[in-house]
């Protein structure tokens, strides 16, 4: 419980059994000092062992030729462990990722000189875009992803991951750079479901 009255916990949505030997509200095991109200008690029974844990498995139907069922008896567990949202079956992400670099095209497009860094990098975005797309339409799925990560993202990730620009960032306004960097994130989250 935290000092609202309310449970302080994971996820917006959870089930709490009822505790097998009733006994006071109480702050979590990792509670940062022992003074707050309810402190932890060890002895006290926390229910932990039977909360609900829950993962998300979404299964596109029909499943194509060689693909099989996830047994969730067996593998459910590491799902749930990893935090994992699982899509699978009659799937395929090509031509979403496809779509997703003609979209980032656009917005490229639309850049001023004012948030690139020079007409070059202008260039070099363009020149990286079509060449995804290329990989693409010849299914060339690994050495997309790897572009993706070794020239593209490198070139677009100041802001989100230092909160400044780099030396090397094409795109030099925040907005647009973030922008592109999670376009970036969204192609290669697709093309990792294609491989």
């Amino acid at each position: 419980m935290n000092t609202s009255n309310k449970l302080d916990g994971e996820g917006p949505i959870r089930i709490v059994p009822p505790q097998v030997i009733p006994s006071v509200p109480d702050q979590r095991s990792t509670a940062s000092s022992a003074t707050l109200p309810w402190p932890y008690d060890p002895k006290a029974d926390h229910n932990a062992g039977y909360s609900t844990r829950t993962t998300t498995i979404i299964k596109v139907e029909p499943l194509p030729a060689g693909t099989t069922d996830i047994n969730t008896l067996e593998a459910g567990w590491n799902y749930v462990d990893e935090g994992k949202i699982v899509v699978y079956g009659a799937i395929d992400p090509i031509p979403t990722a496809r779509q997703k670099i003609a979209e980032l095209g656009v917005f490229a497009k639309g850049l001023t000189s004012r948030t690139l860094k020079s007409r070059s990098a202008r260039r070099a975005f363009y020149r990286e875009l079509a060449e995804l797309n290329r990989d693409l339409a010849r299914h060339r799925v690994s050495r997309a992803l790897r572009t993706i990560q070794s020239e593209l993202l490198p070139r677009v990730d100041g802001f989100v991951l230092r909160g400044k620009l780099d030396r090397n960032d094409w795109v030099v306004n925040a907005d647009a750079q973030r922008h592109c960097y999670w376009a970036l994130q969204e192609i290669a989250t697709l093309l990792r479901a294609a491989k």
